[in-house]
């Protein structure tokens, strides 16, 4: 969902106040709606097609609800205490699982991410714990077992009802292991040990555990194989891994698909021979975007395709032929729409289809394959009207090297080019990761308000290459924050816009802060969310986590940490600046943004900090994001007003 995602918003900023031109602007839509969760979302069909399963808001929360085409069947069931449904699975015809994710604190009183698998059987209405800890079973202790910080789905095992494969860590070192778990009974089975330094372990085709990936000790990405004879290698000096990784076995046990830098530069997915250590087959590449991610069969999980972004847009490039034939059947009947198939029954001709764009957050279809009829289920979200959002483009920028900025232009109702315009830059975390045309609820809803709004894919961000992604290595206020600041000049003199506030949350925040020091005459305001204010401060808390030290190395410019610091250099910062931090970050603590807001107060700043309770790191409750937006909206009617 879009506010799921990390928060990447960067909004240009004001010296002085001022009032840009009026647009033609649709009647205001109310912020309630761009801050609801969705009210359909992740809809599933039960194996057996007799039951649908989606995610609904319910009193600001993600609620699980269950409902049978006949009636007989109605379930809402709400998340475990503190916590927050993030996603659920049909393990049988009877039984889900939900995947519940909590902010809490461990090791020390930090504030940590959790996640717990939990069932609930439609026919019994019986639930059970699946990484429930037994008693005295920790090893070499004596003691009980402590809850494993996460508990993660490794396989459905589609072909076993009763079973699935779950990795877990009672050790908290780090280091899971896979165990068969009994959907029906919660029992457990150990069929992989944990492995020093491996994060996740993946299974081929036969469903056995074959391959193990984490980071070793100097924090360097590293795999070990399961071969056919059932020896353990280490692929680190294994000459194809240095160019490709694994990304899913093949039906051949002695094939893989893996990715790897095209011809193009982008990352692509090939068939490789183990025996030879040869590409045979290349299944997928393209000239100036990556694969996103991989599609699997969704009722065997084997791989079938991919999905890349074509104009910003999602598209399903399928190399299986019957959902090739498939895909053009949805395009030509649900037309000028990304459609994608998301589920589908195994013993009935259901599938469910969800379809979007740039101003349709999403709606869900259920297609009758056999009779050809597409039955409209609802939208994602309630309340949005296409009629009232604005027009977003894909475009490409130049940096100041000729290197190419792909960008997400997003220009109010009423916009006319060449006169006096305000701009919100809106820039993504991660720092990977990347902005697509699809339905932004940050992005709409400032241009509802009356701004440009911009979204640089700067140096350093996914999806466009390796060359573009690596560019930013080691750049932290260096070429990822200069592509911002030419996107930002490419629309002054373009006559898009005068005026700019540049605003994020996470990188975004930093970026944010970052734009205002380097850049203290282009932006009017700057705006940060859970942003990463205190580089040397973070760099610490990240050498706790395994791949924390591969993370850190590249959280500088050349080696120089201090200088990209925005907390080190806060006395840079000129312009009103607008700080909000939700409490219960797990991923950067509330307390840097607090300390940033206490620095910039001290210089008798036009500063504004706004706490959030019960937010996260991506502001996922529907009462944190509205009042980041209400908090936006009232800082840049002070600092970058639209007239009416």
């Amino acid at each position: 969902m879009v506010f799921a995602r990390t928060f990447l918003v960067y909004f240009s900023f004001l010296i002085f106040a001022c009032t840009h031109n009026a647009l033609a602007l649709p009647p205001q839509v109310p912020t309630e709606r761009f801050a609801s969760l969705p009210s359909l979302d992740n809809v599933k069909i039960s194996p057996d097609g007799t039951t649908l399963g989606y995610l609904i808001s319910h009193e600001g929360q993600r609620y699980l609800q269950v409902r049978s085409f006949s009636g007989d069947k109605f379930f809402t069931l709400p998340p475990l205490d503190k916590m927050e449904i993030s996603n659920f699975y049909w393990g049988n015809d009877d039984v889900i699982i939900m995947k519940q994710l909590a902010e809490t604190k461990r090791f020390g009183n930090r504030a940590t991410a959790e996640t717990r698998l939990v069932t609930f059987n439609t026919a019994s209405q019986e639930s059970i714990w699946l990484g429930k800890p037994k008693r005295k079973q920790t090893v070499g202790t004596g003691r009980d077992q402590i809850p494993s910080q996460l508990e993660q789905i490794n396989d459905l095992l589609p072909n076993d009802p009763d079973h699935i494969l779950v990795e877990l860590d009672f050790e908290l070192d780090g280091n899971p292991a896979v165990y068969k778990v009994n959907i029906n009974s919660g029992r457990r089975k150990l069929v992989q040990g944990g492995r020093k330094g491996i994060l996740d372990w993946h299974t081929d085709q036969n469903h056995e555990v074959r391959l193990g990936s984490g980071y070793d000790d100097q924090g360097t990405y590293y795999a070990r194989f399961k071969n056919t004879e059932g020896k353990w290698i280490d692929l680190t000096n294994v000459d194809w891994f240095k160019y490709y990784s694994v990304a899913d076995f093949t039906p051949n046990p002695n094939r893989l698909y893996v990715s790897g830098i095209s011809e193009y530069g982008t990352y692509g997915l090939f068939e490789l021979d183990l025996l030879s250590g040869e590409i045979v087959n290349t299944l997928f590449t393209n000239e100036t975007v990556d694969y996103a991610h991989l599609l699997h069969h969704p009722i065997t999980n084997r791989l079938i395709g991919v999905a890349y972004y074509e104009n910003g847009l999602k598209k399903p490039f399928y190399f299986d032929p019957s959902f090739k034939s498939y895909q053009s059947v949805l395009d030509k009947t649900i037309q000028g729409s990304s459609n994608i198939l998301v589920s589908r029954a195994k013993t009935q001709p259901y599938s469910l289809i969800f379809s979007s764009n740039s101003k349709i957050p999403g709606k869900y279809f259920l297609h009758n394959m056999q009779t050809g009829t597409f039955n409209y289920l609802g939208d994602r979200i309630d309340g949005i009207n296409p009629k009232e959002m604005a027009d977003v483009h894909s475009i490409s920028i130049p940096a100041r090297d000729n290197a190419s900025i792909p960008s997400i232009l997003t220009l109010p109702q009423g916009f006319e080019k060449d006169t006096k315009q305000a701009a919100i830059i809106l820039v993504h975390g991660g720092p990977s990761g990347h902005d697509t045309a699809h339905w932004d609820a940050w992005a709409q809803f400032l241009a509802n308000r009356g701004y440009v709004v911009l979204q640089p894919n700067f140096r350093g961000s996914d999806g466009f290459g390796y060359k573009h992604e690596q560019a930013g290595k080691n750049q932290w206020g260096g070429v990822m924050q200069d592509d911002v600041t030419d996107a930002t000049n490419w629309l002054k003199d373009n006559g898009y816009a005068s005026d700019f506030c540049i605003m994020g949350a996470s990188y975004g925040g930093y970026a944010a802060l970052m734009g205002t020091i380097k850049e203290p005459a282009l932006y009017q305001c700057s705006i940060s969310i859970n942003g990463a204010t205190n580089l040397p401060s973070l760099n610490t808390l990240d050498r706790r986590f395994l791949g924390g030290k591969n993370w850190r190395v590249t959280r500088n410019l050349d080696g120089e940490v201090n200088g990209v610091s925005p907390y080190h250099r806060s006395k840079e910062i000129k312009v009103p600046t607008l700080i909000i931090a939700s409490k219960d970050d797990a991923r950067i603590p509330y307390t840097m943004s607090k300390d940033m807001y206490k620095k910039l107060k001290k210089q008798k700043l036009k500063t504004k900090y706004v706490e959030v309770k019960d937010g996260g790191h991506s502001m996922n409750t529907e009462a944190a994001r509205l009042t980041t937006l209400k908090a936006v909206e009232n800082f840049l009617g002070k600092h970058l007003p639209v007239s009416d």
